[in-house]
This record gives C-alpha cells, structure tokens and sequence, in this order.
C-alpha cells in the first residue's frame, strides 16, 4: 500500500508543490510514496503545474481505515483530508503554528519557518 501525501484542504499552490515535491524525495529515498491532493486546484496552481509540465497530484477526498499518510504545508485538523483519524499518520511537515492535533502514536514532524509569512523574516 502506499503512503499517501497530502497537504490540506482547499489546496494552494505551496500545499501542492510540497505533496508532489515530497512524495518524490520519499520515493528517491526508496520509499512507496504517491502525492494526493483532497481539493480542486485552483487557477494560480494549475498555472504554476502547466508552466513546469508537472501533472497534478490525484484528487482522493477521504483515506481508509489504516492507509499510511505524510502531512504537508498543514498540521489542524481541520485542514486534514477525511478519515484522517482512522489512518497512520507517519509524518508531518509543515512550516505553519501547531494547532491541536493528536495522534495514536509517535510520528516525526519537521516544522520550520522556510518561506514563511512570518513577521520577522527578512528574506
């Protein structure tokens, strides 16, 4: 079964780029990984996917009981594709503020500000 990547709901442009961008380095890393997307591309990601010649990721609205999940550009649950909570989240890695997730069991998360919004950055 492959571990799915998947960034939230109502996808942008960074949501995208970093489900197909990390499912790739999984997947050079050995890995059986395959980017998701759980909404409809918008105008400005479709642009960025067509200018690179980059198919976008398949649409899945909801994960089964069991699949193996990564999180990307998100960690709310809110945000997070359905049936979530009855998957294995393996992995989150986000560059957003902790909100109130929980998880069965430990998991690796790699959270920073790269690119971020925030207020101090001077990029």
């Amino acid at each position: 079964m492959s571990i799915y990547v998947v960034g939230h709901k109502n996808p942008d442009t960074d949501s995208i780029c970093a489900a197909i961008s990390y499912a790739a380095f999984k997947q050079a890393m050995g890995e059986d990984a395959v980017a998701i997307r759980c909404g409809e591309i918008n105008k400005e990601t479709q642009y960025a996917l067509d200018y690179f010649d980059v198919a976008a990721p398949i649409l899945a609205t909801k994960v089964e009981a069991g699949q193996k999940v990564i999180q990307v550009d998100h960690n709310e649950v809110g945000q997070a594709i359905d049936g979530l909570a009855d998957a294995e989240l393996l992995e989150i890695v986000d560059h957003h503020r902790f909100g109130g997730l929980n998880t069965a069991g430990p998991l690796f998360v790699h959270t920073e500000p790269v690119l971020s919004h925030q207020p101090d950055y001077q990029g």
